[in-house]
């Protein structure tokens, strides 16, 4: 009588297969969680980056005089996928390289009001109210994916003696006003103001004599000592 034993010794092909899926869905789980934190690490330095690029447009900013920081025109463009404003003549765009990673850096300006503690933005036509608030944004991309990061800061005309400047502007021979227009004062300081619907400009200036001109796309520019 003959008796069947199975062999004690190694495995059948069917356990190394099943113990070779095993150990490959260890791996692929391990080099998820790896994919994940080498991600997360990235993006964190990347936040990290951004942060120091825009705090260092703030302070470039704020070391130059009040009245030579232009206020973004209500004419200035949109990030076509990021939906910020950012102004792209006084204050263009610029790129910006920090550890073989490349950023282009925003800035947007901004007329504030101080209310009970609270900042409050008022539009571009409304007038200097001695305060403006600057927005600097870094937009870079992870693979196809764009991040954006945003700094704010303020920066005031405390201590300087101002003086309101106000004008209406039409264009020559008719009674149209030259809306989309832009008036510059040049004088102890250089401003510009744009001009709103109405044809009414605004401007707060430090006491002195300038020369205001009024421009206006296809047309001559006209300008007034005061």
């Amino acid at each position: 009588m003959f008796r069947n034993v199975r062999s004690r010794c190694g495995f059948s092909m069917v356990e190394l297969m099943v113990g070779v899926t095993i150990i490959s869905l260890i791996i692929m789980g391990f080099a998820v969680v790896l994919t994940g934190v080498s991600k997360g690490t990235l993006f964190s330095r990347l936040r990290t980056q951004s942060a120091q690029v825009c705090y260092e447009r703030i302070d470039q900013l704020k070391q130059m005089p009040y009245y030579k920081i232009a206020v973004t025109p209500t004419s200035a463009p949109t990030h076509p996928t990021l939906g910020f404003v950012y102004d792209n003549s006084t204050f263009a765009p610029e790129n910006v390289y920090l550890a073989g990673v490349s950023m282009t850096r925003y800035v947007r300006v901004q007329y504030a009001l101080e209310s009970n503690g609270r900042i409050q933005l008022l539009s571009p036509t409304s007038g200097d109210t001695g305060l403006k608030q600057l927005t600097v944004t870094a937009v870079w991309k992870v693979g196809s994916e764009e991040k954006k990061s945003e700094t704010r800061g303020l920066i005031s005309s405390s201590g300087q003696l101002l003086a309101l400047v106000q004008g209406h502007v039409t264009l020559a021979l008719t009674p149209t006003v030259a809306m989309g227009g832009v008036v510059t004062a040049v004088g102890v300081v250089t401003s510009r103001a744009p001009i709103d619907s109405n044809g009414n400009f605004v401007m707060a200036l430090p006491e002195g004599v300038y020369t205001i001109t009024a421009s206006k796309r296809t047309f001559v520019d006209k300008s007034a000592v005061c």
